[in-house]
């Protein structure tokens, strides 16, 4: 029998080893969210979240919300709107929030699975969770994603630990912050109470004592009645959102893409094809450690239904409200809003890499998620690869090449959501900006001699595109000088062809200048 000593001395070094390996987690998950932050420019939905959240005060960002049509409840406008006031609105400030939320997320992944007590996993899923290239592409964004994935872990630990005390003191109170948390997160997005039903399942399957459960629907009432507020107050604004149906917004393959490409994204990330060979042996490997992992978990019948429940939930029911409901939103865009996912697929790996019996087999595992990893990781740093290349138009420098080459009497026309007029005004503003939908009559008025043209490549918003406009300038100029950004991918290209059935572009950004030369 090992002497008592012994095993007090034998869990401090275990104690003091998970520890160090935590630190070290934290440290690569703070030096892949806040590297460079601002290198990138922001898409439309950050600088229109930027400039809501400038508003004077917590009123009139509440306003402009309602307003701009933003179909989130209004916490992290509030939130970026007191950071703001504090730190200013550059593009690497903006996102500073995110980030810290996302580190955040990382040390409550391991404090989740600790009351589990499956520390060792912890471990593993945080350290999955740091190199995610989905959540590092999220968690440097100035959105409202890393607000979901934050409140639900938290959400999720305290839950825990409220319906299995390890002792009873100070529990009154725990309901209360676990209450609060709750409202945060309902008042983060319409689609966040997703993250509770794993709590709900728990409760009826688990078959807690009667006390507990009166509590926790009282909770989780409180919670929803004051989202519930909310809601009703925006509803009016909320009809009034104009919706046109994005590719595959229903039918049966809009089911089985909007439920499938949610796993892709959390296992390989959204900057890697799924044709490249990381992708390929990353993808088999997670699905191989997640079933691997399930079944293991089936000595722990509660951990299992949790998991698995929070996993499945969460991305249905994202997916249909987007089917349902919110009809324009793209699949595309599904892994975002369900961000708070991901963590319950990587305990599920993380489980099955724990439970491996050769120490060999488990580095093998690790070694191949992390090569997986890395591929998403290299390309998002350089801007390659992206499923949705919005998220890397270089905008800010297309802006300051066309402020260098401006000659007087120019005309700058710009698709009104590209975000060349918000990079535009913070620097030199030698003439103003015409957006496309009215500068046909400014050509037709003035005939300048030169015009610079920047236009997005389009799909779901290809109508955006002002064909007079174009026609205008084929008729009356010659194109001088042309440049595209963000090349797409030639199979990727393909791909979008035989599945959209149109022709799909080739640039995500062109900018082209046209001189005046034709009667």
């Amino acid at each position: 029998m090992v002497p008592m000593s012994t095993r007090s001395s034998i869990y401090r070094a275990e104690e003091s080893r998970q520890r160090l390996l935590l630190l070290g987690i934290l440290a690569v998950s703070t030096t892949l969210l806040f590297f460079n932050l601002g290198a990138k420019s922001m898409w439309i939905d950050e600088y229109n979240n930027v400039d809501i959240a400038s508003a004077p005060d917590l009123g009139a960002v509440t306003q402009a919300v309602l307003r701009g049509f933003q179909r989130q409840p209004p916490l992290y406008f509030w939130l970026l709107h007191l950071w703001i006031r504090i730190a200013g609105t550059g593009d690497a400030t903006v996102r500073v929030p995110s980030a810290l939320m996302g580190l955040a997320s990382v040390l409550l992944l391991f404090l989740l699975a600790r009351q589990f007590n499956r520390s060792e996993a912890g471990l593993i899923a945080a350290y999955l969770l740091a190199i995610s290239p989905t959540f590092v592409l999220y968690a440097r964004m100035a959105r409202y994603y890393l607000p979901t994935l934050l409140f639900s872990l938290l959400s999720c630990c305290l839950f825990w630990r409220l319906i299995y005390p390890r002792n009873k003191r100070g529990s009154l109170g725990l309901w209360a912050v676990y209450t609060l948390v709750n409202i945060l997160l309902l008042l983060s997005s319409y689609v966040a109470g997703a993250a509770l039903v794993c709590q709900l399942v728990l409760m009826l399957q688990a078959g807690t004592h009667r006390l507990q459960f009166k509590r926790w629907l009282a909770s989780i009432g409180m919670s929803g009645a004051i989202a519930m507020i909310w809601f009703v107050y925006a509803l009016p604004y909320i009809r009034n959102y104009p919706l046109t149906a994005a590719d595959y917004a229903s039918g049966p393959s809009a089911y089985v893409i909007k439920l499938a490409y949610p796993f892709y994204s959390f296992a390989i990330g959204e900057t890697l094809f799924p044709w490249r060979w990381p992708a390929i042996i990353g993808g088999l490997a997670v699905l191989s450690l997640m079933l691997y992992g399930i079944a293991q978990l089936r000595r722990q019948p509660t951990l299992l239904c949790f998991l698995v429940t929070g996993l499945a939930a969460s991305i249905i029911l994202v997916a249909l409200s987007t089917i349902w409901f919110v009809v324009d939103v793209p699949f595309i865009n599904i892994p975002s809003r369900a961000i708070f996912a991901a963590p319950f697929l990587y305990l599920l790996i993380a489980i099955g890499i724990e439970d491996l019996r050769s120490s060999r087999l488990k580095a093998l595992s690790l070694a191949v998620l992390t090569l997986t990893a890395a591929s998403g990781l290299v390309n998002y740093y350089h801007g390659n690869e992206f499923h949705n290349p919005i998220y890397a138009v270089p905008m800010r420098e297309i802006v300051a090449r066309v402020q260098r080459e401006y000659q007087p009497g120019d005309v700058i026309v710009s698709e009104p959501d590209a975000g060349f007029g918000y990079y535009y005004r913070f620097g030199p503003q030698p003439a103003p900006v015409w957006y496309s939908d009215t500068a046909l009559a400014l050509l037709q008025d003035k005939q300048p001699e030169r015009v610079w043209l920047i236009t997005f490549g389009r799909d779901a918003t290809r109508s955006v595109t002002n064909e007079e406009l174009l026609e205008q300038l084929v008729q009356h100029y010659d194109l001088d000088w042309e440049e595209g950004y963000v090349e797409q991918d030639p199979i990727y290209r393909q791909l979008k062809e035989r599945l959209l059935h149109r022709p799909a572009y080739r640039y995500k950004v062109v900018v082209q200048r046209y001189v005046r030369g034709k009667p």
